[in-house]
């Protein structure tokens, strides 16, 4: 190799190491201006879309039309549910029964087969394929207070159902059934999707179902649980 050759490799290692170092550098320099102009993340996303809601399985109070769809996700074992029941039932009769706000429900389970979440769920469920689904909401939760949260069996959700004059047989025959109801496999997709962590919880829709929001407390962390009324009672009167 002459030595005009080797100066020739020196100079154009140099220009390489040169345009290396500059490219290094305007990579962090890139990352840093992104790093500064990137917006805070919030201690949970505000919203999670899900696609227009069209799953009938889950039981609704209420016009699927309304300016604002609630979820609400409740398990009949849970004593925070059933300590927050009294509070739905208010904003039922505030928002729902007016017209402005539908109320879904969303049955969250702790297990199958006999589990006692499991049967009340599926005995809420049977109740709605006889259109009083609500009806054994209150019943169920009536049987959690008077004898605990872990108190559910065949024989005293089959008398419940009695007690609402449900059609015995047809009761019967549903919750005889070992397939795990398409409204309890909705309602675990959704609250995984949303990242939700405890029941109850509560969410929101102002578009259909296309999209559902945390209600946000005043400090502007979400509600996880038990949405008070007079939170429902600020998103209702945004619209």
């Amino acid at each position: 190799m002459t030595s005009r050759q080797t100066a020739r490799r020196e100079q154009l290692g140099l220009i390489a190491l040169v345009g290396g170092g500059i490219l290094i550098v305007a990579i962090v320099v890139v990352v840093a201006m992104l790093q500064a102009n990137a917006p805070v993340a919030p201690s949970a996303p505000p919203s999670v879309i899900q696609g227009q809601f069209a799953d009938s399985s889950l039981p609704m109070l209420g016009s699927p039309n309304a300016p604002i769809l609630l979820m609400e996700f409740s398990n009949f074992s849970c004593p925070g549910c059933a300590q927050y029941h009294p509070e739905v039932k208010r904003i039922i009769e505030k928002h729902v029964n007016s017209g402005a706000a539908a109320l879904i429900f969303a049955p969250m389970i702790f297990g199958v087969g006999e589990d006692p979440s499991y049967i009340a769920a599926q005995a809420a469920l049977c109740a709605e394929r006889q259109g009083k689904f609500w009806q054994m909401s209150d019943a169920l939760f009536e049987i959690h207070n008077l004898r605990g949260s872990r108190s559910f069996n065949r024989s005293n959700v089959t008398q419940a159902a009695r007690d609402l004059s449900l059609d015995d047989a047809a009761f019967a025959d549903c919750l005889a059934s070992a397939e795990i109801p398409p409204a309890m496999r909705s309602a675990a997709a959704i609250f995984e999707a949303m990242g939700g962590q405890y029941t109850p919880s509560l969410i929101y829709s102002r578009d259909g179902g296309r999209s559902w929001n945390w209600f946000v407390q005043p400090d502007g962390r979400r509600y996880d649980s038990q949405v008070p009324l007079s939170a429902v009672d600020q998103v209702v009167g945004q619209r």
